[in-house]
């Protein structure tokens, strides 16, 4: 009613007359008419399909476009993130070069310094010369010793090529004034020492000039005709030979120095193997004596006696600890034990073997597996009896 307030009442009335008429007619028109609201009810749904067609066209677009915009997004991603991996590759690329060339460049180094140091052991064992080098180094280990062990008594003079007949080394003594040679010689397992550099060594001992009471020619090999330790007598002076010598043994040179020192002043006693026995096995003595004292040295203590009982095999071709057992036991009047006849075929079935055969042996098991171990001595075998927790 308040939209027909704006009108006029005569225009009222016939706007609401009209719509009286126009009710009735419509009404008489579908009460007539059966379908008319069948087809009204048709145009309906077609107008509310056309609608939702339209939404859903609406939509599409919308999710379309906002697809779009994800796709755009993902593809500016992507790039972005190809981009960084191309940046990765190409620092990784450098980086690789960079470590490449310095790893070249450390290996270069590594090849001169090998190259030198070749050099240096080509020069100091295979070079044709006398062996600078090889001079030097035992100079300088023989110098450490005397420094250490004898308050410099010796007095060392490395004359090598630079005097004749004079050897490599003229160990003089300052208290007792006397003049040794040592003749050094740096030769290969293939090249024993000849009869002629033996013949050399007499003459340039025997030389009264020089006023030398012995010689000791050590080898790094072989000496020809002679035991890895030998010795010998002409015209009142001694001459001795160490054949496959050790430079980290530079002690058992000052012995035999020593050695022939104290034999000087005992001018009627021989000196001969026996001799340098004797020394061997009263150090031996001292550091076995020792190890029952000094338990805090006592790897120290083991490492010496073990050098020695090698050092004694290796020249004596001889069992050092074994003689020292049977010494005590004829002169402590021990009871000798009867010698067990072994049969070491028998023992060995099913057990791994480690060593080569000999009298000192011992059983044990490693890790579920049966071993039967040979030594070259007893005091290895203690060594390893100690270890095993079996003493």
């Amino acid at each position: 009613m308040n939209k027909l307030s704006n009108y006029s009442n005569k225009e009222q009335d016939f706007i609401i007359n009209l719509g009286l008429f126009n009710y009735k007619k419509t009404r008489e028109f579908v009460e007539n008419d059966e379908d008319f609201l069948k087809k009204w009810e048709k145009n309906e749904e077609k107008n509310e399909i056309l609608s939702l067609k339209e939404k859903i066209f609406e939509i599409e677009k919308q999710n379309n476009q906002k697809m779009d915009e994800k796709i755009a997004y993902y593809e500016e991603k992507l790039e972005k993130v190809d981009n960084d991996r191309r940046e990765l590759i190409t620092m990784f690329e450098i980086n690789v070069k960079s470590r490449v060339s310095s790893m070249i460049e450390a290996y270069k180094k590594q090849i001169e310094e090998l190259e030198k140091k070749n050099k240096y052991y080509y020069d100091l064992y295979i070079a044709k010369e006398k062996g600078n080098n090889y001079e030097n180094e035992i100079g300088s280990l023989l110098n450490e010793y005397n420094e250490k062990y004898f308050d410099n008594v010796w007095r060392i003079s490395h004359v090598g090529q630079l005097i004749s007949s004079k050897g490599d080394y003229n160990m003089f003594h300052k208290d007792r004034k006397c003049n040794i040679l040592l003749d050094m010689k740096n030769n290969l397992a293939h090249k024993p020492v000849s009869n002629i550099d033996i013949e050399k060594f007499k003459k340039d001992v025997l030389r009264e000039e020089s006023n030398f009471i012995a010689g000791i020619m050590v080898a790094n090999n072989n000496i020809c005709t002679k035991r890895c330790f030998d010795m010998e007598k002409l015209n009142d002076r001694y001459l001795l030979y160490v054949s496959n010598f050790d430079k980290g043994n530079i002690g058992f040179l000052y012995t035999i120095l020593n050695m022939i020192i104290e034999r000087m002043d005992e001018k009627d006693e021989k000196m001969d193997e026996n001799d340098i026995k004797k020394l061997i096995k009263e150090q031996y003595s001292i550091f076995e004596n020792l190890l029952a004292i000094k338990t805090r040295e006592k790897k120290k203590i083991e490492a010496n006696m073990e050098e020695l009982l090698n050092k004694y095999k290796r020249y004596f071709k001889d069992d050092l600890e074994l003689e020292l057992k049977n010494k005590k036991i004829a002169s402590g009047g021990h009871q000798i034990e009867v010698e067990t006849i072994v049969n070491f075929e028998e023992m060995e079935k099913g057990r791994k073997i480690v060593g080569k055969r000999s009298k000192y042996w011992l059983l044990y098991e490693k890790k579920g597996e049966k071993v039967i171990q040979y030594f070259q001595s007893n005091h290895t075998k203690n060594k390893k009896m100690k270890k095993l927790g079996k003493i």
